[in-house]
């Protein structure tokens, strides 16, 4: 038997015409994780990699295009998924296909029983909806931001949900009903300016895992540019030949790999670290909310952490050591930090870095807002229980805020700490 692959085999030979730091090394072993896991989980797994435009998360899908579990669409619209086209002249050809086979099956009955089963043999006309090319396997899209420019967005977002629950009906213009029940994996990217989008983050909702990348400062920005100038001939053999190790990861059965093991204290962890993201992205109280007398309710962490502990059974594959190893830890912790709105992970992380002490002022300043979307920001995080007025302490002329105890508790028992800081230095560079 072949030796197997290893993941930082393939980084090195990636490092070969590509700037592969640390940041893209992650999102490569989060994406293997995801194109892996689904031999072994029988749930949806939705994985979202945001990182800015020409950073290298293309480079990284297009290694993976091509295997054969991985399904690549470009571009979706609100007729993508789901459709009720019909090919007519496949249509015929497999209706000749059955009448024959009938014809045939009706022919060799040896008894009346099986005569009669022949006979009532009925035709079901083929649906040719891209959801069933997809089904058991993984769909790959290098970028939807775009989607949400659409106008049809709320129908797209709709048949992705359909699809992560696994089960649907979607009706058509021609009056036909299209019925799905199959598990689909997705991975895609995105750029940052999908929090710019209202409904962008939220609409994602907890149905997807989120990894951010770090933005380049500007020494690593020269260095990609430089790399970028290189001839595409430089490139072509270490690419294919990085593609042809990650389709080897990809496409050799389980006897390659050990089997994972997640432990009950495994799966503890997991729930904390799903916890956490589901509190600290519960939609907040707006104005409409107010008028309403709406209150906010946390968002259910199940659904979170059936998704990160897919996840950690991907990673633990990735690794080749069958159990959670300490840097597929540090990816699970991203990956629950990272799937909170960006501002909020820009508040939280600087109260965190500044022992739990800001104002408004220091909340301007740090992430570049005006003192009216400061103060929205921050009667949102109290509304849902993530900040707490630090008693009758004042500064800068106004209130000082920390975390409350429910967040302080939430970022102790996920072990969290650490992790929020780092961030906050990714944040900043």
């Amino acid at each position: 038997m072949a030796k197997a692959i290893r993941v930082e085999s393939v980084a090195d030979e990636m490092s070969r015409y590509l700037d592969m730091d640390e940041e893209l090394f992650i999102m490569l072993k989060f994406c293997l994780a995801i194109a892996l896991a689904e031999r072994y989980i029988d749930k949806s797994l939705f994985g979202l990699v945001v990182a800015p435009s020409s950073g290298g998360k293309s480079e990284i899908f297009d290694l993976i295009r091509g295997a054969k579990q991985i399904v690549s669409i470009d571009q979706l619209t609100g007729q993508t998924i789901f459709s009720g086209y019909k090919d007519e002249d496949a249509e015929k050809i497999r209706r000749k296909k059955f009448q024959a086979k009938r014809k045939e099956a009706i022919k060799n009955a040896e008894t009346d029983e099986e005569k009669e089963a022949a006979q009532a043999l009925q035709y079901e006309a083929a649906n040719f909806s891209f959801i069933h090319k997809c089904l058991g396997k993984v769909m790959l899209t290098h970028d939807i931001t775009n989607i949400f420019s659409r106008q049809d967005v709320k129908q797209i977002m709709g048949h992705i949900r359909l699809i992560h629950d696994g089960h649907g009906s979607v009706p058509y213009g021609n009056g036909q009903m299209l019925e799905f029940d199959g598990i689909v994996h997705y991975m895609a990217g995105c750029t940052p300016r999908i929090d710019k989008y209202t409904m962008g983050v939220a609409d994602m909702g907890e149905r997807w895992l989120m990894l951010r990348l770090a933005l380049q400062d500007l020494d690593r920005r020269e260095t990609i540019a430089c790399k970028a100038q290189g001839s595409r001939e430089q490139s072509k053999n270490p690419k294919q030949r990085a593609t042809a190790m990650v389709h080897a990861v990809l496409n050799h059965g389980e006897s390659r790999y050990v089997r994972p093991f997640i432990s009950d204290a495994d799966r503890l962890q997991i729930a904390r670290l799903a916890m956490l993201s589901a509190c600290f992205r519960t939609v907040g109280m707006g104005d409409t909310d107010i008028r309403k007398n709406s209150m906010p309710v946390d968002e259910s962490p199940a659904r979170m952490a059936a998704s990160m502990n897919a996840l950690a059974i991907g990673l633990a594959m990735v690794d080749r050591s069958g159990v959670l190893t300490s840097s597929s830890w540090e990816i699970l912790r991203r990956v629950s930090f990272s799937s909170i709105p960006d501002l909020r992970r820009r508040v939280i992380s600087y109260i965190v870095a500044h022992d739990h002490n800001m104002s408004c002022v220091d909340l301007q300043n740090e992430i570049r807002i005006n003192q009216a979307n400061g103060d929205k920001l921050i009667q949102d995080l109290f509304s849902i229980n993530i900040i707490a007025k630090d008693g009758d302490r004042q500064r800068h002329g106004g209130h000082s805020w920390k975390l409350s105890s429910k967040a302080t508790k939430l970022i102790d028992s996920a072990d969290m700490t650490e992790t929020i800081i780092q961030e906050r230095s990714r944040l900043s560079e």
